[in-house]
């Protein structure tokens, strides 16, 4: 039996937003607390499209030097191109081999020098924070990282930092441990800074503020940019 049909809907959004503080400070020293509301006034859709997709589509990035949407194929291992008109897909990058049992994507970013990071939900066995570059041609897994450790969230601070949100489960269906942390990327580990969460699938950073979302306790946390 076939399943749901699995579809990208597409909103192109004009709104008038306050600045945020996002030039390059350093990031050490991040506030974190309780997001309050978070709605952005005065947004208004333009334009929509539906678009049916046949692969599973899991992390988005709109890149606007190349006006296409770039879309982590959960199920292929591959990252997949979406370019207007026409809304015709290609495979912009296939990512290292691994089995359905110990693979899955999570969010995907670009790096300021045009090269891709996306996580590998890794199910306890082969997490990891894949790197690929700015032509697609090369992946290559960061080193220093716990396989264990189940990772989804993935964001780049404006100073090139770059921040993962993941958890662990034991003994357990429940997610334990959820943490998100500082990535480095030359392969000398990752270094633990938020903890206590559940299970963040979501991460954010934008100028000193670094924004969580915990699916399992459905909440956001972080706190809004201060203004200048």
């Amino acid at each position: 039996m076939r399943g749901p049909m699995k579809t990208i809907a597409l909103l192109l959004c004009v709104a008038g937003l306050a600045a945020c503080d996002d030039d390059t400070t350093p990031t050490e020293n991040l506030d974190l607390a309780m997001a309050g509301d978070m709605a952005v006034p005065d947004m208004a859709v333009s334009r929509t499209a539906d678009i049916p997709v046949t692969f599973q589509p899991e992390g988005l990035w709109w890149d606007s030097a190349t006006q296409a949407l770039y879309i982590a194929n959960d199920g292929g291992q591959q990252i997949v191109k979406l370019v207007e008109p026409g809304f015709g897909f290609t495979v912009f990058a296939r990512l290292p081999d691994i089995a359905t049992t110990a693979g899955s994507l999570g969010q995907l970013v670009k790096k300021s020098d045009g090269t891709w990071l996306v996580t590998r939900f890794g199910y306890g066995m082969a997490g990891a924070v894949l790197q690929t570059s700015a032509d697609g041609q090369t992946t290559t897994a960061v080193g220093g990282l716990d396989t264990t450790r189940r990772r989804i969230g993935l964001s780049v601070a404006p100073d090139g930092t770059v921040y993962d949100g993941w958890f662990t489960v034991t003994g357990t269906s429940m997610p334990m441990n959820g943490t998100v942390s500082k990535v480095a990327l030359d392969g000398s580990g990752e270094t633990d800074l938020v903890t206590g969460i559940g299970k963040p699938v979501g991460v954010l950073a934008t100028g000193n503020t670094l924004y969580i979302s915990d699916r399992s306790e459905e909440r956001r946390v972080g706190k809004e940019c201060r203004s200048r």
